[in-house]
């Protein structure tokens, strides 16, 4: 995972597997000093008093170990998926 320096007060992480996103928000989501977790697509926004950086930096680094020990179960979820219509001949000879 890289993380870097985000302005005076926040850190900014992009880890290895954009799956651990979501997880590692929750596990920082209310820890001490942190002001503001923000996620997105590939990175995660941490805001944070500036003397709490050097900290907080360690905590993400050992939360994204932790969440990529314990990825999160979940439901297969299977898409049943029927190519048809009028239009299906026409396109595949399009697209070859």
């Amino acid at each position: 995972m890289i993380v870097r320096r985000y302005g005076t007060a926040a850190l900014l992480a992009e880890p290895a597997d954009p799956a651990a996103l979501l997880p590692l928000a929750e596990a920082l989501r209310g820890a001490p000093d942190v002001v503001e977790v923000v996620p997105a697509a590939r990175t995660l926004l941490v805001r944070a008093s500036a003397a709490a950086l050097p900290e907080l930096r360690d905590r993400l680094l050992s939360a994204a170990e932790q969440v990529a020990a314990d990825p999160p179960a979940g439901p297969v979820v299977v898409l049943d998926v029927t190519y048809d219509g009028p239009d299906v001949a026409g396109t595949a000879e399009l697209l070859g």
